[in-house]
């Protein structure tokens, strides 16, 4: 029979493992702890191997008194040999021995040393769902979750980009009117000093010289090469807006 998790632990720390198997349970991972789960008539040696090769995360709970419990260190020897995870919960801060540093010594620790003891169960309970889920190329993922209890990575703050883009969107579009407007201005402008330097000095001229009508036909030719310049001057301004709105699509784009 196959289950998520095996519990180790001292006789001594049972109310703290089964603690933990009761949270576990509640949330959904199956646990597999001694002497509950140990079949009439099975001897106890088969049944603990049965119960750590069914799992697949092996939790210590490690204390004083499960530091030099030669069961729980010939569990942890089991649960080396087969492969499990393990997550040595450290429920108090003694120096480890060296039969259990010679099997985990290279483990991730998650410290349940400040009091409550039970703020540390979810932390415990997240920390095992990750491992459950996740393959050993996350390992770095799931170094955080020792470290911070965090089973997820964030994704990028979507909202604060989008904040962004209501920000630029209007200042570009306000940009592109200013633009559009001293493009018009600068046109404008330009036209009317066309006429002044140019067209009203000839006129001017030629009604001195008392020739305006002698000469009406070159009048009538600046006349239309004035009013030609406007459909031109329109086309200039349709242009430099096409530019703008090219840009502000591009700009928007970056940051959708």
């Amino acid at each position: 029979m196959t289950h998520d998790v095996f519990l180790s632990y001292s006789h001594k720390d049972k109310s703290v493992a089964d603690a933990i198997c009761s949270i576990m349970e509640k949330k959904g991972i199956s646990c597999w702890i001694a002497p509950r789960d140990i079949n009439p008539g099975v001897p106890f040696a088969e049944a603990i191997i049965d119960g750590i090769t069914g799992a697949k995360v092996f939790i210590l709970v490690y204390s004083s008194n499960s530091n030099h419990s030669q069961q729980v260190i010939k569990e942890v020897d089991r649960a080396v040999h087969h492969g499990l995870a393990i997550i040595p919960f450290r429920v108090e801060d003694v120096p480890m021995s060296k039969q259990l540093e010679y099997y985990i010594s290279d483990v991730h620790w998650l410290d349940a040393l400040t009091p409550p003891l039970e703020r540390h169960f979810d932390r415990l309970y997240r920390v095992v769902s990750l491992l459950l889920k996740m393959g050993p190329e996350q390992n770095g993922v799931i170094e955080d979750a020792f470290s911070t209890g965090e089973t997820e990575k964030k994704e990028p703050d979507k909202v604060g980009r989008f904040k962004k883009v209501k920000i630029v969107i209007p200042a570009i579009l306000i940009a592109a009117v200013l633009i559009s407007v001293s493009v018009y201005i600068v046109i404008r402008q330009n036209r009317i000093k066309w006429a002044k330097n140019t067209l009203l000095p000839e006129i001017g001229a030629q009604i001195k010289g008392n020739d305006v009508w002698r000469n009406h036909t070159g009048l009538q030719k600046r006349l239309k090469k004035f009013w030609g310049m406007i459909p031109r001057l329109k086309n200039i301004l349709v242009s430099v807006q096409g530019i703008l709105i090219y840009h502000l699509i591009l700009l928007v784009q970056k940051f959708i």
